[in-house]
């Protein structure tokens, strides 16, 4: 099990960002097992310079700790620095 940036795969394998609300420029953290997103607001806008939005899992299961999946807590992602706190 493994949490990545999206691939591209096409437009259609990106998204609207949530700060600066342009689409298509916006990438969403995946659980490649599951091939589940994190949530709609996990990932990085394409725009760093004028936006500069990112959100890793980390940062989003520190501000959410009910979001944990078990999955991710039976696999040990905590003590492998995945959700480090």
């Amino acid at each position: 099990m493994s949490i990545e940036l999206e691939k591209y795969k096409g437009q259609s394998s990106r998204y609207v960002c949530p700060k600066c609300g342009r689409s298509r420029c916006f990438t969403r953290y995946i659980d490649t097992e599951t091939n589940q997103y994190i949530d709609n607001s996990v990932g990085i806008c394409n725009h760093r310079n004028s936006c500069g939005y990112h959100l890793p899992p980390k940062a989003f299961f520190d501000m959410n700790p009910e979001k944990i999946r078990a999955e991710y807590k039976a696999n040990n992602f905590f003590e492998k620095g995945w959700f480090a706190r």
